[in-house]
C-alpha cells in the first residue's frame, strides 16, 4: 500500500511539471497562431470591403482554437446586438473564450484594443496598425518559444524529482 502511495505521489508531480510545460507550449503556439490570424485579417481589409463581423466569421473558419471561437462569437454577436458597442462585445468574449487560449492578460487586452481599432479607424490606419501588432506578436512569440524551450523541460524534470522527493520524505 506504500508503494502504491509513493507511485501516485511521484504521478501527481509529474503530471504538475507537465501541466506548468504545456502552458508555456499552449501560449507560444496561440500567439504563433494569431500572429497568423492577424495576417489574413490584414490582408481581409486591405483588398475587402466587408463589414467587420463577416471578416471575423471568415477569420473564425480559418482556426478551430480558442481563437477561432473567440472571433465566431464576436461574429455574431456583432450581427445580433445593435445596441451593444464593439469594445463591450470584445470585453465580453475575451472573458469567456480567450481564458483558455494561454495568452496573458495583458496579451488578451492588446487583442481587444486592436479590435476595437479596426471598428473606428481609416484602412490606411488599420493597416499600419496591425502591421504593429504583427510585429509585436512575432516579437512576444520569439520570446514565448524561447521561454519554452528554456523552461519546459526544466518544469517536468522538477515535476518528477518534486514527486520524487515527496515521496521519499513520507517513506
Amino acid at each position: 500500500m506504500k508503494i502504491l502511495g509513493m507511485l501516485l505521489i511521484i504521478i501527481a508531480g509529474t503530471a504538475l511539471g507537465n501541466s506548468a510545460g504545456n502552458d508555456l507550449r499552449k501560449r507560444y503556439r496561440s500567439l504563433m497562431e494569431l500572429n497568423l490570424l492577424m495576417g489574413f485579417l490584414k490582408g481581409e481589409l486591405c483588398y475587402g470591403a466587408d463589414p467587420l463581423e463577416k471578416v471575423f466569421e471568415r477569420l473564425s473558419q480559418r482556426s478551430e482554437s480558442c481563437l477561432g471561437v473567440f472571433f465566431r462569437r464576436v461574429s455574431e454577436n456583432m450581427k445580433r446586438q445593435e445596441n451593444i458597442s464593439l469594445k463591450e462585445i470584445l470585453q465580453e468574449e475575451q472573458e469567456w473564450c480567450l481564458r483558455e487560449s494561454g495568452l496573458t492578460e495583458r496579451e488578451q487586452e492588446q487583442l481587444v484594443k486592436i479590435c476595437c481599432i479596426l471598428g473606428q479607424a481609416d484602412r490606411t490606419t488599420q493597416n499600419v496598425t496591425l502591421e504593429e501588432y504583427q510585429y509585436e506578436l512575432h516579437q512576444e512569440g520569439n520570446d514565448a518559444g524561447e521561454q519554452m524551450k528554456q523552461k519546459e523541460h526544466m518544469y517536468r524534470c522538477l515535476g518528477f524529482m518534486g514527486g520524487l522527493f515527496f515521496a521519499v520524505l513520507l517513506y
